[in-house]
């Protein structure tokens, strides 16, 4: 149980389990490895003709398939994007991050020795899984979140058409961790404690000086993990790319700021660009009161924003990958 603990709290998830959602149209594939098992869910509309697939990354934490978590998030958000693609004729793949979903039983006994490359690694497997499909005439990675940066890094290492950003980071992520925690850690008496806690996992060690409440957010035993993902600056990856990109972002996000979306945009000029106005972290239309905002987490029958599946429809068109 500490070593589930553990392993939940280092992926810095936001959210509640929902039980999978199981579709007719959908086909469970695996790939086997050493450690355990990926699962995903191919959903392919028919035709005898091949297609471009999009492979939907999950984002932060024990997120499964359908962008829900052991944590409190039932959104159902990429289920329902792959609903919309497959309508338009566009097969997904959809795939449980390693220890989440149907994954997680399999994976148990290596959880405390996940690092972040074990992401950017799956998702270059799952590449290689699709290329010897003769279904799929081209493979598009689509991350969300944190699985934004693993779509971009995988793309580095593999054969993939094109990339999709989905309310990723433009900064690395301890950046984005001061930010966020900054409100709750930065102390009148030693307002440089975070930067010198953030600064220390980044450099490969752990303060221990830190306050508690610090040090209980981020336990030590995730140092080795935060590490690995400190490492990685977003813009600079995306920069390495010479393939087609999108960026999309919303501007109700609370975790993730639209300034994330221009910096990416920044560092690759060329991108298909699209802020979608009301579009919160969880792909909904949501206000930018909390409450209200985080209500979209645990919705899973409310729709995701209204656009967003036409305009990555529109890239694969524009981008000469349909």
């Amino acid at each position: 149980m500490k070593t589930l603990i553990t392993f939940l709290i280092i992926l810095l998830a936001g959210s509640v389990f929902s039980q999978e959602i199981a579709r007719k149209k959908d086909k469970e594939v695996s790939i086997v490895l050493k450690e355990g098992t990926l699962y995903g869910s191919l959903l392919v509309p028919k035709g005898k003709e091949a297609k471009p697939i999009i492979v939907l990354i999950p984002g932060s934490g024990p997120t499964d398939r359908n962008c829900n978590s052991l944590m409190g998030l039932t959104s159902n958000s990429f289920m329902m994007l792959a609903e919309e693609l497959y309508k338009k004729g566009v097969p997904t793949l959809r795939i449980d991050k390693r220890a989440s979903g149907k994954s997680l039983p399999t994976f148990r006994s290596s959880l405390d020795t996940i690092m972040f490359d074990d992401f950017v690694n799956d998702a270059v497997r799952w590449v290689e899984f699709l290329r010897k499909d003769k279904r799929f005439s081209k493979v598009i990675l689509a991350g969300h979140s944190q699985g934004s940066l693993v779509a971009i890094l995988a793309a580095k290492k593999c054969n993939v058409d094109g990339v999709i950003s989905l309310a990723g980071a433009g900064r690395p992520i301890d950046q984005i961790l001061y930010d966020q925690l900054s409100p709750s850690f930065s102390y009148p008496e030693n307002s440089d404690t975070l930067r010198i806690f953030l600064d220390s996992l980044y450099q490969g060690s752990y303060f221990d000086q830190a306050p508690a409440q610090l040090k209980n957010t981020l336990p030590k035993a995730l140092q080795p993990f935060l590490t690995n993902w400190f490492s990685y600056d977003p813009s600079d990856a995306i920069s390495d790319l010479n393939i087609p990109v999108a960026i999309f972002q919303g501007r109700t996000d609370l975790q993730v700021a639209e300034n994330e979306a221009v910096i990416l945009r920044s560092a690759y000029e060329t991108a298909y660009f699209k802020i979608f106005e009301n579009m919160n972290h969880v792909l909904k239309d949501a206000s930018i009161d909390p409450i209200e905002n985080y209500k979209m987490y645990n919705a899973p029958n409310e729709p995701i924003t209204k656009g967003l599946s036409d305009e990555m429809f529109n890239f694969l068109i524009v981008s000469n990958l349909l």
